[in-house]
């Protein structure tokens, strides 16, 4: 069959409109997944913000409150005073008396702190300001007797109280302890006796 002029126009015309609507519903479609995913990236970030803004405070409140809780209460001078009235320096290098010390200490709820020299002793004593300091006197390596020297020449630490202990035997360390300012002297099998007692006392 045969197709006049006319019709042949009208077809292509047709094909035209037709493809043009085809690329105008492509393009508005192109538009439209344009905008909405401008629109989905705009949300993403939106939230990405609101997220980060409420990361960052809530870092800020829990700093605020752990600084607030440092604050609140008993502060750290406070805190290290506390430490203080109940704190104990050991100056020991005998592990069995040590031993019955750090026993002693956990059922009267005392604090021990230790030392096995003289340099040591008189640094920790600094430190802490201990309520009480502990010293064998029968030890040569801990050097009591040096550290009582130290202890008695220095004024921030002359105070502390004192208290050794040693073989009743050795009456000689006894006098020598008392004469460089020694609080009490006890027998160890006295103060083995009397360590709940002293501890509970230093608290």
């Amino acid at each position: 069959m045969q197709i006049n002029g006319h019709a042949q126009h009208s077809f292509r015309m047709a094909d035209s409109r037709h493809m043009i609507d085809v690329r105008v519903r492509e393009k508005n479609c192109l538009d439209i997944e344009l905008f909405a995913r401008d629109k989905v990236q705009q949300l993403i970030d939106f939230v990405a913000r609101v997220n980060q803004h409420s990361l960052a405070s809530g870092l800020a409140t829990h700093d605020e409150s752990v600084l607030e809780k440092g604050r609140r209460g008993s502060g750290l001078e406070d805190h290290q005073s506390r430490i203080s009235e109940s704190m104990v320096l050991v100056v020991v290098d005998d592990l069995m008396f040590r031993s019955r010390i750090s026993t002693a200490a956990k059922g009267v709820g005392a604090t021990i702190a230790a030392a096995t020299t003289a340099d040591a002793a008189i640094t920790r004593a600094r430190e802490l300001k201990p309520a009480l300091i502990i010293l064998d006197l029968d030890s040569a390596r801990t050097q009591p007797f040096e550290v009582l020297r130290q202890l008695g020449a220095d004024p921030e630490l002359a105070g502390i109280p004192t208290l050794g202990f040693v073989s009743h035997v050795h009456t000689d360390r006894i006098r020598e302890a008392r004469g460089l300012g020694i609080g009490e002297v006890l027998a160890r099998s006295a103060f083995s006796a009397s360590l709940p007692d002293i501890l509970a006392r230093a608290r």
